[in-house]
């Protein structure tokens, strides 16, 4: 994942994110525990950190899926970590480079972690669904009019 590859690449990766995330975040706002969600909490936290240069945008964006991974209860999903860390760091570079920006939207992370903590399995997974959605549809753009990223 180090290396510059197609956007083919990371539009499969987003692929499996769409087929993985929402489902661990529908299960999280069902079987969470109290001590998983404040990981998620402070994940979020961290990002909000990252807004005001206190901690690395990358890095807490991370721990935010993960964290939603984690807190799914799915030991399967739990384990698909370290593929998730490591496709993420190029997926959110990515995608944040093509919005133009360096931050993630916390407003939309937030919307997930409010899904989980009011226990709508639905919500959060059309949260999670959407934040990933968002960045799938800019890469298909940008696809279109680039054959390499």
């Amino acid at each position: 994942m180090a290396r510059k590859f197609e956007p083919e690449l990371l539009i499969e990766f987003l692929q499996v994110r769409m087929a993985i995330e929402p489902v661990a975040a529908r299960l999280a706002a069902e079987t969470a525990s109290a001590e998983a969600i404040a990981q998620i909490e402070a994940a979020l936290n961290r990002m909000q950190a990252a807004e005001e240069g206190d901690d690395d945008p990358l890095l807490s964006d991370i721990a935010f899926h993960v964290a939603v991974l984690e807190a799914s209860g799915n030991r399967f999903y739990a384990r698909l970590r370290d593929l998730i860390v490591a496709a993420l760091h190029t997926s959110i570079k990515v995608t944040n480079q093509l919005k133009g920006v360096r931050l993630a939207s916390i407003a939309e992370h937030r919307n997930v972690l409010e899904a989980i903590v009011a226990r709508d399995p639905d919500g959060a997974a059309a949260a999670m669904h959407s934040l990933i959605s968002e960045a799938l549809v800019l890469v298909r753009k940008f696809a279109a009019r680039s054959p390499e990223l």
